[in-house]
């Protein structure tokens, strides 16, 4: 995923890439992040922060490489 900056991300609100063959994306929903893998809102929480996201996304995309491959 490329860097962005803290006020990037803000001013966009939301931001997407590829990661290991997988669409990961993350949307500002309120004061949390709403997280998305291969186009497919990811059940829970939203994330506080978009770093964290970022985070659990690419180890879900991980896991699911491993799994399918």
């Amino acid at each position: 995923m490329s860097r962005l900056t803290q006020s990037e991300v803000e001013a966009f609100n939301s931001w997407a890439t590829s990661y290991s063959g997988h669409e990961i994306a993350a949307q500002r929903h309120y004061n949390g992040w709403l997280v998305y893998l291969n186009k497919v809102m990811q059940p829970g929480m939203p994330f506080e922060d978009h770093r964290d996201a970022a985070v659990w996304l690419r180890r879900k995309a991980d896991e699911q490489s491993v799994a399918t491959g």
